[in-house]
């Protein structure tokens, strides 16, 4: 097959109003995708396949899944799944997500529905979270305080319950630094926003499904009393998909044709960008330990944190977009750094910052541009910040 340039395969893409599946199978072709291991990924089925936009297409050949579906919003994203998973009296255990955690007080308390979290994180005691009113366990990949799960022994023991497993993967991004589909999770999230800038589209969610579990049983009343309607005359799955019954609920996600240029560009480039952002972050690991304001760094990539044998052990080619460091100083000193950040960078295209729960400590998310916009941004703000017995900020 001749290989399509990136400027042929734009000016296709730009001219898809509503593109067929075999069109985007072809570009799909051209774009020579491998997985996270360098390996040009197998080919999609594509008998009787519904239409997928080229960002789901992409995503479902890179991570060997079955289908994807994409949302507006993470938030979106994760509602509808709780919505059609959990009933009253229902909960779901996440071994190591704070946010996901909290949400319930928020979103789905009021619902019945609880979210549970083992005190301290560690095998045993997220097995006892686990019952016979768990539908779904929910792991994020790295959580904001750089734990990561034993995704094996996890997801093994879900196995013995039928329970279904779904990452949270945005941090390590798409493809190309670890796959949970290939250690058999059932479902990964992805939140889009640190991957993709806002001109490749309004899609800042994906869900991409592995097609292993049996969603359509007595254990998901929703669900199942859906199956006869929906699928009676499916036989082209293993079994019927989730993502299928959840796209009858989505509005429909249109593109503008500089929108869809912008995409197709993004993902042509998308593991140079993944790697670099893996590099980005190791180095602004090693930029904040010059700071003398800064007392430590926490990092999966660092020899001498916690997660960082399991981050060897899952993890190809990097460590992700994320750290968190702590300040010296006293408590009002993060308080006066936190709103300073609050108030003047909250909005940054380059970083997202963050405050883990119950932690003196502030998070970084790298986003976009290069290690010396980045670290002008990071030195500016630390201009800006007048911790007690400021002097001199910086070593030579």
């Amino acid at each position: 097959m001749k290989t399509a340039t990136t400027s042929t395969l734009s000016a296709t893409l730009t001219k898809l109003t509503k593109p067929t599946p075999e069109t985007l199978y072809s570009l799909i072709d051209n774009l020579q995708i491998t997985d996270y291991s360098g390996k040009k990924s197998t080919p999609l089925k594509k008998a009787k396949t519904a239409p997928l936009s080229i960002l789901e297409l992409y995503l479902t050949s890179i991570e060997a899944g079955s289908s994807a579906l994409s949302f507006h919003s993470f938030d979106a994203a994760l509602s509808l799944l709780i919505a059609n998973l959990l009933e009253e009296g229902d909960n779901a255990v996440t071994y190591n997500s704070q946010s996901f955690y909290h949400k319930q007080y928020t979103h789905w308390g009021h619902l019945g529905i609880s979210i549970k979290k083992p005190e301290f994180v560690n095998l045993e005691q997220f097995k006892n979270q686990v019952d016979e009113r768990t539908k779904f366990i929910y792991l994020e990949t790295i959580s904001e305080q750089n734990e990561i799960p034993d995704f094996q022994k996890i997801i093994a023991f879900a196995k013995t319950k039928n329970i279904p497993v779904i990452v949270d993967n945005s941090i390590i991004g798409p493809g190309y630094g670890f796959n949970p589909l290939k250690e058999k999770a059932d479902l990964v999230l992805y939140s889009t926003k640190h991957w993709l800038t806002k001109e490749a589209g309004p899609v800042e969610a994906v869900i991409i499904e592995g097609n292993r579990f049996n969603w359509f049983t007595e254990q998901y009343p929703t669900l199942n009393a859906a199956h006869h309607e929906l699928f009676q005359h499916s036989s082209t799955e293993a079994f019927p998909s989730l993502l299928s019954f959840l796209k009858k609920d989505i509005p429909s996600i249109n593109y503008s044709e500089r929108q869809q240029e912008q995409l197709t560009n993004a993902l042509l480039n998308l593991k140079t960008s993944v790697l670099k952002k893996y590099d980005i972050t190791f180095e602004v690991e090693k930029w904040l330990k010059q700071n003398k304001w800064v007392d430590k760094t926490n990092y999966v990539g660092s020899f001498n944190n916690n997660s960082h044998f399991k981050a060897l052990t899952y993890f190809q080619n990097g460590y992700g977009n994320y750290l968190s460091f702590a300040l010296n100083g006293f408590d009002k000193d993060f308080e006066t750094f936190k709103n300073l950040v609050e108030s003047k960078y909250t909005n940054s295209p380059l970083i997202e910052f963050s405050f883990p729960e119950s932690k003196k400590e502030i998070g970084l998310y790298i986003r976009f541009g290069d290690i010396k916009s980045i670290t002008e941004l990071l030195h500016k703000l630390f201009d800006e910040f007048k911790p007690t017995g400021y002097s001199t900020l910086f070593f030579n």
